[in-house]
């Protein structure tokens, strides 16, 4: 090979260029050894290994600075990450589309200074940004009511005005009252349910939120009251039926048949609402999904999305 063919490409750069960038998205741990391929490369690079970042509070401070903060698109921070490195993160990803709090950490104050950061990030956002690429967060996965209260106020703060995926963390969705803010989230499209709730909150929110497209109960972790009660009530009338014996061994076949659907939980709300935009959904790992999600692979809401649709053309038949 001549000493011309090592130094200049043997394709032409934009398409060079093309190449890296979607090796680095399909194959993100390749990025930090495509960087020592040639200066042009580390130049192309270079922002897109700072898109997405999971930080676990593993050290005193990012090893990274603000002009690097600014190239974050998606953000999880989990492990022991404390509040004030949450905060320094929020104020300083100034270009975030979606945040995932996972702290693991017992919360024993409110995280009033998480709150004030996010609504700095939001006020940042001038008309002239938010009609440009910089269109906000619109994912945010959290335990609300670690960070938040559930007033009208809060849900109609400009921190989310763009958001269209919302992920309930290990909150309970009981009383629909307490949740009623909910329909001021005006971008919001999905939502995913992982701990416990009602029928009479599914019937509020499917009824009073139309633009809905999918509402995701991930079966792995939530659980429905009323089903719950509904299974002991099933094993009391069945320890009955056993110490009575009054009913028959056919109308024994048939009961056994119908409380075989119930028993499940999905089958037991979905004969309670009929809708096709509810969906259960049982999910991999958490940071796997979220990490599917933020790089653009298939993620528990394309799935789920998918499922919904099938069951809305179904209906429609």
């Amino acid at each position: 090979m001549s000493e011309q063919n090592d130094i200049h490409p043997l394709v032409p750069p934009d398409i060079e260029r093309e190449i890296f960038e979607l090796t680095i998205r399909e194959c993100p741990g390749t990025g930090p050894r495509l960087c020592l391929v040639a200066r042009r490369v580390n130049t192309w690079i270079q922002p897109l290994l700072y898109t997405v970042i999971i930080y676990r509070g593993i050290s005193r401070y990012p090893n990274f600075g603000k002009h690097k903060a600014e190239r974050v698109r998606h953000l999880l921070l989990g492990g022991t990450s404390q509040d004030y490195q949450i905060t320094w993160f929020i104020k300083n990803c100034s270009n975030l589309r979606s945040l995932a709090l996972w702290p693991s950490v017992h919360r024993t104050v409110p995280a009033g200074e998480v709150k004030k950061a996010l609504l700095k990030h939001a006020e940042s956002r001038s008309a002239a940004a938010l009609d440009s690429t910089r269109v906000g967060l619109t994912h945010l996965s959290i335990g609300w009511e670690k960070w938040f209260n559930t007033n009208d106020q809060t849900f109609k703060s400009p921190i989310f005005k763009n958001l269209t995926h919302l992920d309930l963390l290990d909150s309970s969705l009981a009383d629909w009252d307490d949740w009623k803010g909910l329909v001021f989230l005006p971008s919001l499209t999905h939502l995913a349910i992982n701990r416990n709730y009602t029928i009479p909150f599914l019937t509020h929110l499917l009824e009073e939120r139309e633009k809905l497209v999918v509402v995701v109960i991930l079966a792995d972790t939530a659980w429905c009251t009323e089903h719950g009660r509904y299974l002991e009530e099933r094993r009391r009338e069945r320890y009955q039926r056993r110490s009575t014996k009054r009913r028959s061994a056919s109308s024994d076949a048939t009961t056994a048949g119908q409380e075989e659907e119930e028993a499940t939980q999905e089958g037991y709300v979905k004969g309670q609402i009929v809708d096709g935009r509810l969906v259960f959904l049982k999910t991999g790992q958490a940071e796997t999904e979220w990490h599917n999600a933020a790089h653009g692979f298939v993620s528990f809401w394309d799935r789920a999305e998918d499922m919904a649709y099938a069951q809305m053309a179904k209906s429609s038949r």
